[in-house]
């Protein structure tokens, strides 16, 4: 049982906390995928973070003007990170 265990549970058991947050507590290394199904009675599943989120809009973008035949020089500032 990890150290926080008892206490991410009284939180949701309590109404205190979401199951994101109780996921939350997973993707911060406080308790266990399992301990997260014994506390909401639901599989673990990360979801994305909003700085994915970012990326992957930006790489659609990127995808869409290269599509859309951008120019040499916009392609490798997008390639090289700077845009």
């Amino acid at each position: 049982m990890s150290e926080n265990f008892a206490k991410v549970k009284n939180y949701y058991d309590n109404g205190c906390w979401t199951k994101k947050q109780v996921g939350d507590a997973v993707a911060n290394g406080w308790i266990t995928a399992g301990e997260y199904h014994e506390i909401t009675g639901e599989d673990y599943a990360p979801t994305p973070t909003q700085l994915d989120a970012i990326q992957a809009a930006v790489e659609r973008t990127n995808e869409e003007l290269r599509q859309e035949g951008a120019d040499a020089l916009t392609l490798e500032l997008l390639e090289g990170g700077i845009l």
